[in-house]
């Protein structure tokens, strides 16, 4: 059990009816109603606003009355308020879900490219887990130092350390070559999917859908999309009248 960060899609709300109908909303997953399925329950507790997973708000439209903020009573655990560029919530013609997705399609395309030309110029790298896969095969599951020494003696491996640019590149990327190693359409799809979607996310017509929900099963993708992208597109298609809303969760 633990607290995730949830966006509830609604229809068009009068911003002081925001929490009552987020409460409607969620009632159909609530784990503490005997109404409710066990299988269909989704949290036990939620509040309005997660900080974390605020919302930027489209420039010249920090003071609109209709954009939600939540205040906290003053405490020691009361999170920091939420600056003017931010909020928990508001129509979405009022959020900036383009600026930061837009920054990141931008990087991803430049850290693709800048990991492909520099890795052209050597013989294609074996990732991680392939050489995992391998050597446990033959000598059974074990940790991961017995087969790191033929991973790091790749010419790939090897070349980063004489690239300062490349070795900052993938400073935090695990293992480079599994990293990059998609095709550089789907390699910026995923990560810019990833910059306005939480946790979990609640559609206008009442789906709760988050990584693990079926219908974006890893094996079958019946919809063709990770749950980000998914929630990425679904978000930006959101009518500009409605209002999304940041909803921190225990489930």
């Amino acid at each position: 059990m633990a607290y995730e960060a949830l966006t509830v899609c609604l229809p068009p709300t009068d911003v002081q009816q925001v929490r009552e109908a987020v409460r409607r909303a969620m009632a159909p997953f609530d784990r503490m109603s005997e109404d409710v399925p066990w299988e269909q329950a989704e949290w036990d507790r939620w509040s309005l606003g997660t900080g974390r997973a605020s919302f930027a708000v489209r420039p010249g439209a920090e003071s609109d009355p209709q954009l939600l903020r939540i205040v906290e009573p003053p405490s020691h655990s009361a999170r920091v308020p939420l600056p003017p560029s931010r909020c928990d919530g508001g129509p979405r013609r009022l959020l900036d879900l383009d600026t930061k997705r837009d920054a990141v399609v931008g990087q991803a395309h430049a850290e693709w490219r800048a990991w492909n030309d520099f890795a052209r110029a050597f013989p294609p790298g074996r990732p991680m887990h392939e050489l995992r896969w391998e050597y446990n095969s033959v000598h059974g599951l074990g940790p991961d130092d017995r087969f790191r020494g033929t991973y790091e003696q790749q010419d790939v491996i090897r070349a980063i350390s004489a690239n300062p640019e490349v070795a900052a590149l993938v400073v935090d990327k695990g293992d480079p070559i599994r990293w990059f190693a998609e095709p550089e359409d789907v390699y910026v799809r995923r990560l810019s999917a990833e910059v306005n979607p939480s946790d979990a996310l609640l559609t206008l017509d009442g789906r709760w859908l988050d990584i693990s929900s079926d219908v974006f099963d890893e094996e079958t993708k019946t919809d063709g999309s990770s749950y980000f992208e998914y929630a990425d597109d679904y978000l930006r298609r959101v009518p500009d009248d409605c209002y999304l809303v940041r909803v921190r969760f225990h489930n």
